[in-house]
């Protein structure tokens, strides 16, 4: 225990004053590299901030043209549903239950995916609902605080609270 003791010397001031300009350089660097990581982490949060942003936030250029129709596969059958005839949508997992006119129908499609590339005539009221505001009939308050959209096909929905705020922003009431 003796020797290791003995051994180990410490750093000489004339070592220091030798190694000095290379501790500056290396703590330079170090202070470079982290400035750095720093600049490139805030633009990486910004750019993450801008693609989180609601599709109606974002400017009219960067949002890509609305759906005309929407393509459903069953069984052999592939269904063209014209979005005008769609009343609502309602979420089942990874999957979107698709109510129109002609019948209800059941698409792989993730709500976000799909809400971001409606027309503007599509209301989230929910987060299991989306509504098309062509087809709303009246909104009923059913409690405190509580909201049922009366759509014109006679079916009920339920509104969240921040569902039926921006539903009622959409709809300038």
């Amino acid at each position: 225990m003796y020797a290791v003791l003995t051994s180990f010397h410490w750093m000489e001031p004339d070592d220091f004053i030798r190694s000095a300009p290379f501790l500056f350089l290396f703590g330079f660097l170090y202070w470079v590299i982290v400035m750095q990581w720093y600049h490139m982490a805030a633009k990486e949060e910004e750019n993450t901030e801008e693609l989180l942003q609601e599709p109606d936030t974002l400017p009219v250029e960067s949002r890509e043209p609305a759906l005309q129709t929407i393509s459903v596969k069953e069984g052999a059958h592939i269904h063209i549903i014209p979005v005008e005839t769609i009343f609502y949508i309602q979420a089942c997992g990874d999957y979107v239950n698709i109510f129109t006119s002609g019948g209800q129908f059941i698409k792989e499609q993730t709500m976000k995916s799909l809400e971001a590339a409606l027309p503007v005539t599509f209301i989230r009221v929910h987060r299991s609902t989306i509504i098309n505001s062509i087809h709303l009939s009246r909104i009923e308050l059913y409690g405190k605080d509580s909201y049922h959209i009366q759509l014109k096909n006679g079916v009920s929905i339920k509104a969240s609270l921040s569902g039926y705020k921006t539903l009622k922003s959409r709809l300038n009431l």
